[in-house]
């Protein structure tokens, strides 16, 4: 009677395929969700600066401005949102990532009281 079974070589064989097609799988996973990640700081940013000009509605000045005075709290985890710089008439208001990817080519997103929207990074369709 013959053994039935696999070979160590099959066995290897399919560990292989498995570990090839489980990295494309994540590496295909990582940049939507990325992408989604960085949506949601960018809205946080918009949503920030609309805060931060009804504050400038009140008090005709950005200067002094701080998420805890303007009670704004950010719901993106991955991203922190924090205020830059602030004058009499000029805001920057920034939403770092907390943890630095080597695909996400967008870094640091960056808005100003004129509502311009720059970033750190070399990507070209960052918003």
């Amino acid at each position: 009677m013959k053994n039935r079974g696999f070979t160590l070589l099959e066995v290897m064989t399919a560990l292989l395929i498995t570990m090839v097609l489980a990295s494309l799988a994540v590496a295909t996973y990582r940049m939507p969700v990325t992408k989604t990640h960085q949506a949601a700081a960018k809205l946080d940013l918009i949503n920030l600066a609309s805060v931060i000009e009804e504050y400038y509605e009140q008090h005709h000045t950005y200067k002094d401005i701080t998420l805890a005075r303007l009670n704004f709290h950010s719901n993106v985890g991955e991203y922190q949102v924090k205020v830059i710089s602030a004058s009499d008439s000029h805001f920057k208001i920034a939403a770092v990532p907390i943890i630095a990817h080597s695909h996400d080519d967008c870094g640091i997103f960056y808005l100003d009281q004129t509502g311009d929207q720059t970033v750190s990074g070399s990507g070209k369709q960052c918003w």
